[in-house]
């Protein structure tokens, strides 16, 4: 049987997943401002791009730790 508290917190990790996502779209763009912008600019886009795939992985690992204490539970 499901907990109450079950449908919503797999609202907000479906709201987390899609932040994800559109936080590797920004590294994505900013990888190719890198490439097509002015060569001294490309440090800072690349760095940009690290930022952003670090959050996106971020939240993955927030949303498996969840699940995974959920599934364990």
């Amino acid at each position: 049987m499901s907990e109450p508290w079950d449908d919503p917190i797999e609202e907000v990790l479906s709201y987390v997943e899609s932040d994800a996502e559109r936080w590797d779209d920004a590294a994505h763009e900013c990888e190719h401002a890198a490439r097509t912008d002015a060569p001294a600019k490309a440090p800072t886009w690349h760095l940009l791009s690290a930022v952003y795939r670090e959050r996106a992985k971020n939240h993955r690992e927030l949303i498996h730790r969840v699940r995974s204490r959920s599934a364990a539970a």
